[in-house]
């Protein structure tokens, strides 16, 4: 598929697990873009017809197109059951969580290079970018996929489709102890496939801490269950040593390095998670394995 610059049709892909009142923000965030999606999926996973997803996402039908699915838990299943739901429709699929809020020019400002596959924006929150990207266009590498984070995500719906979509057993609420990597995990079967990603961070995608809302114990064992899957990537698709023991001790030193968002504690959750991703297996017998219940 050729796309002229500017003129990439998108799908906007949600999964929920009925948090009615940021959905409707960013409902009402995607119904006022100067250039609105073409259509947007919501696929909800409240496993409770009485959540209210579907009021929402009713209440903004006369200025959006919007399809409402459900599927089992799993934030990769949502979405790829969101994105079965618009297949074909749209040049590209974008990913934002449904906590996530967009300025009114953000789909204004996604203008993909002919072709490319995976388009990342800037995703930033209360305490600032969650990574640091510089404008360009680059083939898709082991390198450079951790750069990109699914909420300001972009991905060429045929290419999409052609890979597979997002694997299942990976991502929030997943039924594996691998929290977390899905986005990872597809851009790097992209990047096998000859694939590229542009880079703009003029596009951002606002969003909430990874903590907010959860206890001391609860961030700690997401934490702890995010750092599993990003170890599960580096084990499954073969990072060296070097990058292993790299992201092992990184981890444990993210209290350090990054005071504003972790606690000393919340760096050894991270690290040890990485460790166990790396080794394939999860260390206590009482280890829970899904990052939240909600």
């Amino acid at each position: 598929m050729t796309v002229p610059p500017t003129r990439a049709t998108v799908a906007v892909v949600i999964s929920t697990l009925g948090r009615v009142d940021a959905l409707a923000a960013l409902l009402g965030d995607l119904a006022a873009q100067t250039r609105p999606p073409l259509v947007v999926a919501v696929c909800d996973q409240s496993n409770d017809p009485e959540s209210g997803v579907s009021d929402v996402c009713d209440a903004h039908r006369d200025r959006l197109d919007i399809r409402v699915v459900t599927s089992p838990r799993g934030l990769s299943r949502g979405r790829n059951a969101a994105a079965a739901a618009v297949r074909g429709e749209a040049d590209y699929l974008f990913f934002p969580n449904d906590t996530s809020r967009l300025g009114p020019d953000a789909l204004e400002r996604f203008r993909p290079r002919d072709g490319v596959e995976a388009f990342a924006g800037q995703y930033r929150d209360a305490h600032g970018a969650r990574t640091h990207v510089e404008a360009g266009l680059l083939p898709l590498a082991k390198n450079n996929v951790w750069a990109a984070m699914e909420p300001a995500l972009f991905v060429r719906s045929d290419a999409f489709t052609a890979s597979g979509g997002f694997d299942e057993t990976l991502g929030s609420g997943a039924s594996t102890p691998w929290q977390s990597g899905e986005g990872t995990e597809l851009l790097l079967r992209l990047g096998r496939a000859g694939g590229r990603i542009q880079f703009d961070p003029d596009l951002v995608v606002e969003g909430v801490p990874e903590s907010e809302g959860l206890d001391r114990a609860q961030r700690q064992r997401k934490l702890r269950a995010y750092g599993r899957g990003y170890g599960h990537i580096l084990r499954e698709w073969n990072y060296g040593a070097r990058r292993r023991w790299a992201a092992v001790l990184g981890g444990f030193a993210l209290g350090i390095r990054q005071p504003r968002r972790f606690t000393l504690g919340d760096g050894w959750h991270v690290g040890l998670g990485r460790a166990e991703g790396i080794m394939n297996r999860t260390l206590g017998t009482s280890t829970t394995m899904t990052a939240v219940d909600r």
